[in-house]
């Protein structure tokens, strides 16, 4: 793992662990949570290729993201 991959995995696990002391019934919560377990996938996998399990389950994150925003966007 490159210093540049480190540095953003850690970034990524820091907001992961804040979101985790937010209560998770606020609204934000859902959309929050599903984007940074994309973005630690994605910064875990810097240097190297996604495989196509990895993808798939890359997208299932950003499709639950995606409906957490929607369900905003119809309130």
């Amino acid at each position: 793992m490159s210093e540049v991959s480190e540095a953003l995995l850690k970034r990524a696990r820091e907001i992961d662990s804040i979101l985790s002391g937010v209560a998770e019934h606020h609204p934000y919560w859902p959309a929050a949570h599903y984007l940074t377990q994309a973005l630690q996938m994605l910064f875990e996998k810097w240097t190297t290729d996604l495989t196509e399990r990895e993808l798939e389950e890359l997208l299932w994150y950003l499709d639950k993201a995606r409906e957490s925003l929607h369900k905003l966007a119809s309130r």
